[in-house]
This record gives C-alpha cells, sequence and structure tokens, in this order.
C-alpha cells in the first residue's frame, strides 16, 4: 500500500496535473485559469477515491483527465438526449446498436422534443466554437491583455439594449432563437466590442 504524500507534496502534483490538462481542456470562454481551477476541485473530490494500490500522479492524472472531458462536454453541448425522458416511452434503451433508436419515429428529428433539443445543441456548439475559434486566431494572450473573457461577457451583458435583452439572454443559454435575430444579436455583440477597443483584428 502506497502513502498518502504530504500536503506540500500533493499541491504540487495537483499543480503539475491540473497545469498540462488545463491547456488541453480549455474552450470558449473557459481560459486556462479556469481549467486549472476545475482541475484542483476535482482532484480534492476525487482524492478520497484514491485506494492506495497505485501511484497517486496515476490516479489523479485518469480522475481529473475524465472529469475535464466530462465537464467539457456538458458545457459545450447538451449531452442528455430528451429520448431518456420521452414522454411516450417511445424510446427503448434496450435498442442500442451504433445510436438511439425510436420506436415511434425513423428519424428522429421528426420528433418535436428531439428537433428541438438537437437545434439548441447546435446553437450552443456554434456558439462556443466561435468564441474558441475566435480567442485562438487572436492568440489568448493578446486576447487577454486587452480584457479577460468574463470582463467581455460582463460588458456585453451591461450594454445589449434592453430591447434585444431577451435574444442576448437566449442566445447564452442556448434556447430557440431564429437566424434573423441570432444575425442580429450577433451583430450587435460586435458592434459593443469595437466599441469597448476590442478591434475585429484583437479577436
Amino acid at each position: 500500500m502506497l502513502e498518502r504524500p504530504s500536503d506540500d507534496e500533493l499541491v504540487e502534483i495537483i499543480d503539475q496535473i491540473s497545469l498540462r490538462l488545463s491547456y488541453k481542456f480549455r474552450f470558449g470562454y473557459h481560459e486556462i485559469e479556469d481549467m486549472k481551477q476545475q482541475a484542483h476541485v476535482f482532484a480534492l473530490e476525487g482524492i478520497e477515491h484514491w485506494d492506495h494500490k497505485r501511484p497517486l500522479e496515476n490516479f489523479l492524472w485518469t480522475h481529473i483527465r475524465n472529469r475535464l472531458y466530462n465537464f467539457k462536454r456538458n458545457n459545450y453541448s447538451r449531452p442528455e438526449k430528451p429520448c431518456y425522458n420521452c414522454p411516450i416511452k417511445a424510446y427503448d434503451p434496450k435498442c442500442l446498436k451504433s445510436d438511439n433508436e425510436c420506436m415511434e419515429f425513423d428519424q428522429l428529428t421528426e420528433c418535436e422534443l428531439y428537433k428541438g433539443w438537437s437545434e439548441r445543441n447546435a446553437a450552443k456548439r456554434s456558439l462556443m466554437t466561435s468564441i474558441t475559434n475566435m480567442y485562438d486566431a487572436a492568440g489568448r494572450n493578446n486576447l487577454l491583455s486587452t480584457v479577460s473573457r468574463r470582463e467581455i461577457f460582463g460588458i456585453i451583458d451591461q450594454a445589449v439594449p434592453v430591447q434585444y435583452r431577451e435574444d442576448w439572454i437566449r442566445l447564452v443559454n442556448s434556447l430557440k432563437l431564429s437566424k434573423v435575430k441570432r444575425e442580429r444579436i450577433i451583430d450587435i455583440i460586435q458592434d459593443i466590442l469595437k466599441e469597448n477597443g476590442i478591434e475585429a483584428s484583437d479577436w
């Protein structure tokens, strides 16, 4: 049985693991520091499950990596399909092959619940991908030297005109929003960023 390291050694192990994994799992407006902090939380939550049979570093690496993977997946899109709570019980988990099979619809997109979920999911993925690409294109350090990501969201949140606030909230929460309204609120966001000194070339 392996002994638990001292508190200082434990902090050092967690620091090293979180630093290495935070670069891989950053996405959208979740910056490296955000992911490092999340990794620390996951490490502290997972340490009690260590069985002392393998090195703590190996256990924590696997535990933190898996938790960060789930965190990114869950925040990048909406992972839980509405099929699992189907009101007409048309989804049968016993029918699983390579994908869900529905006993009511030939195509899942024929189901209004699934179609709505899929559209909201696509919007959320699109927004997170756009944010990630926007920041990566300019270089994260360059953007962060101008203003932090949380500050950017705060600026937008404060500056969105009242008449477009509902569209902004729907966009942020990946709720249904028409293409026209989505494009209009994105234009408004771009104008707000420019007004606050963030030029297109910076992001």
